[in-house]
């Protein structure tokens, strides 16, 4: 097996290579290219007895090592809209999830990347909502908060079709 030499550094700072050469912009969809970034994104579900669950998503990422791996931080703030009354908090922070990831290999033209990743969930979201309602497995299978430290290996591959269309 053989690995081609890849420039992190520049990779980091301004983009990726394309398959022409031309250098392409990062956008952030790529996540075989690590560079720092913050993303804030929302998620709105209706739940079949006209529960709603309205969570938003801080995501930070830092690369280490060079540029060659990345620390992700996932950040949910959770707000339940309930059909049947709960006492107690009925919103607030999920459970914590932070990934390392590190780029194995990267093909000459840089649109393939072989990675892996480690991700780790803290629990730290309040579960009163699971003992509290009649649906309460509706809000489980959304992972609101699991109440368990779960750790999970993981690898994969990314190919940039094009900068905005990633696989």
């Amino acid at each position: 097996s053989y690995e081609i030499p890849v420039d992190y550094e520049s990779l980091e700072q301004e983009g990726t290579a394309g398959a022409e050469g031309g250098q392409e912009p990062n956008n952030g969809t790529n996540p075989a290219q690590n560079v720092r970034m913050a993303t804030v994104s929302n998620e709105y579900y209706r739940l079949d007895g006209g529960n709603k669950i309205n969570t938003d998503f801080l995501r930070l990422k830092f690369p280490i090592v060079g540029g060659r791996g990345a620390l992700l931080a996932d950040i949910p703030f959770n707000f339940y809209n309930l059909s049947t009354p709960v006492q107690g908090q009925v919103g607030g922070i999920g459970d914590l999830k932070f990934q390392l990831n590190y780029n194995l290999w990267t093909s000459e033209n840089r649109r393939l990347t072989f990675l892996t990743m480690l991700e780790a969930y803290i629990p730290s979201a309040d579960n009163i909502l699971l003992t509290q309602i009649p649906d309460a497995n509706q809000f489980a299978a959304l992972s609101i908060g699991k109440g368990k430290f779960q750790l999970g290996p993981g690898m994969g591959f990314v190919y940039a079709i094009r900068p905005n269309f990633i696989v």
